[in-house]
């Protein structure tokens, strides 16, 4: 039996397992708490080998803090370091890019207002996070941290923010720098947002990034991940799949093929579109990850 590392390993290179490895990019605190764990290392720790997760993701800060909106936690270095010392699992972490940080600090409609009358704001932000993701990625590194998820909220249901374009022109050397040093320390860069980002994949692959973490992928068309371009994906569970009162037969099959769908190409690690935000979505969780299993493996 592979372990927990085997199974991500293999999904990066994509081979076939056994069955397909699952693991969360954020997990809300008061999932936590309704598991009697606390919001710590340890209590991530123990909460994902419960739910039988094959990776610990940890977002990362300089600062320490919370994500008020998704009401998850920052981690520091110290944490990351004890993760890799501690944990059976790969241990992947999540740093914020500059929109998101902006969006965190002014709100988004502020700093859409400000992109549209002047877009100097957000290229000062990008020259300014460049050095200080450097000093977030190197210390990872040295860790023994094989995989990164560069988080920036681009996109909304329909489409991004910003015309494809100006996002090339204004972000994209920003993610090329980042996903530069990140493969030169010999991990692998993957990138999330929110919303329908189909229209920016080109841009994306130029920058160099391995594949896609937690990402609505219901919204691409999966022609444009295509065979001969491997792209890792952290996905398959869509909004509707833990959100959903009732899963019913017809649901539960819609799922499987959609899971099916995305596992074909290789790469596949089984993951939610926006974390675990609420309790209830633990049990829901755990019946998805049966559901797979019980489909055989084509």
């Amino acid at each position: 039996m592979r372990t927990s590392i085997d199974l991500i390993r293999t999904a990066f290179e994509f081979g076939q397992s056994e069955r397909l490895p699952r693991g969360e990019v954020w997990i809300n605190s008061k999932a936590l708490e309704r598991t009697q764990l606390k919001d710590n290392l340890e209590g991530h720790l123990r909460l994902r080998q419960r739910l039988g997760m094959d990776l610990l993701s940890l977002p990362l800060s300089s600062e320490d803090g919370y994500n008020l909106l998704q009401g998850y936690r920052y981690f520091n270095l110290d944490d990351v370091r004890e993760a890799v010392r501690l944990s059976d699992l790969v241990v992947l972490v999540v740093l914020d890019g500059p929109f998101q940080k902006l969006t965190s600090a002014k709100g988004l409609v502020t700093v859409l207002r400000e992109w549209k009358e002047t877009k100097e704001l957000l290229r000062e932000q990008c020259c300014k996070e460049s050095e200080a993701l450097r000093q977030l990625v190197d210390p990872c590194l040295q860790a023994g941290i094989e995989a990164f998820v560069l988080a920036d909220d681009v996109a909304y249901e329909q489409s991004t923010y910003f015309r494809p374009k100006d996002f090339e022109e204004t972000l994209v050397p920003f993610y090329s720098m980042a996903v530069k040093s990140i493969h030169a320390g010999g991990a692998r860069a993957l990138f999330h947002s929110c919303g329908n980002i189909h229209g920016i994949i080109p841009q994306l692959r130029s920058s160099g990034f391995d594949g896609f973490a937690a990402c609505q992928t219901r919204l691409w068309d999966h022609a444009s991940l295509p065979e001969d371009r491997r792209t890792v994906v952290l996905g398959g569970i869509e909004p509707e799949h833990l959100e959903s009162r009732s899963f019913d037969e017809t649901r539960q099959q819609g799922f499987q093929r959609s899971v099916q769908d995305l596992a074909r190409r290789g790469g596949l690690i089984l993951c939610s579109s926006f974390g675990l935000y609420k309790p209830e979505f633990l049990d829901r969780i755990k019946m998805l990850y049966q559901l797979v299993e019980d489909e055989p493996r084509t």
